[in-house]
């Protein structure tokens, strides 16, 4: 009879608590749930608010009184609303301003840590930090970024910044050990990415032929469609073209340069003769 009673009551506390839960899989967002998280196996949970806790490498996601906590190897994917001031501190950077930028994006690295802003945030901070003679504190914020998410997560624009940075830091060891890691494991961006750097250290060294086989030109062969990457890499193809009085060639890139990338600031330079 106890027993009968107990399940009596647990009946409605079950139920409220599935439908509670339920909420949080439930597709479409609504305006007061502004989180998602898809998971590895296609579900999506759904939250008023998801943090990190690296400690435990997980993710936790609150909506009203229920909690669910998530670990990172389950998480494929995770929208959360864009933090205020980022969009505001990335235009005084693109600006010529990057050291009033400096503490916001800070302050959103390490609010954001491994919510995909964090991503954004430090790319820009990173590009700040360098235009303010900071190459150290450069490479740190985008050293723990490329560590939390690895470099085939990581788009080519901000490996970019982290290699300059490294550059800039004198560590053209690890930038070299680094580029072949990116060009094996790396996502498309980050691969074109390396191997533009890889050509320039190789120009670096006035060996032009290398440069283009094995940075510029193969990037202009093999990576048409990666457009942040491609200009530079046409534009110092045409150079090595030059360097080794392949004129024909160097004008054909110059060319391509000019007509995918009218308004480029490598197109710029070319058409300018520098």
């Amino acid at each position: 009879m106890k027993k009968q009673v107990t399940a009596r009551l647990l009946r409605p506390l079950s139920a409220a608590l599935i439908v509670a839960l339920a909420g949080l899989a439930r597709p479409g967002l609504a305006a007061d749930i502004p989180c998602r998280i898809l998971k590895t196996n296609g579900q999506i949970i759904q939250g008023q608010d998801v943090s990190y806790r690296a400690s435990m490498e997980q993710y936790v996601v609150r909506r009203g009184d229920i909690q669910l906590n998530i670990d990172k190897a389950e998480v494929a994917r995770i929208e959360v609303p864009e933090p205020a001031g980022l969009r505001g501190a990335i235009a005084s950077v693109k600006g010529g301003q990057p050291r009033s930028a400096i503490p916001a994006l800070r302050q959103i690295v390490k609010d954001y840590q491994l919510l995909m802003h964090d991503v954004t945030a430090a790319r820009y901070l990173g590009e700040a930090e360098l235009a303010s003679n900071n190459a150290g504190g450069a490479v740190s914020v985008l050293q723990q970024v490329v560590d939390n998410y690895g470099f085939g997560a990581l788009p080519g624009d901000l490996i970019n910044v982290y290699l300059d940075a490294l550059q800039a830091a004198n560590q053209e060891t690890k930038v070299k050990a680094i580029l072949r890691r990116m060009i094996e494991e790396g996502s498309r961006g980050a691969a074109a990415v390396a191997l533009v750097k890889r050509g320039d250290l190789l120009k670096k060294e006035a060996k032009y032929k290398q440069a283009l086989l094995d940075g510029y030109l193969r990037t202009v062969v093999l990576f048409q469609d990666e457009k942040s990457i491609r200009p530079k890499a046409l534009y110092y193809a045409a150079k090595c073209f030059q360097e080794l009085n392949q004129m024909s060639h160097a004008d054909k890139m110059k060319k391509l340069l000019v007509d995918e990338f009218p308004r480029n600031k490598f197109t710029q330079m070319a058409q300018a003769g520098k």
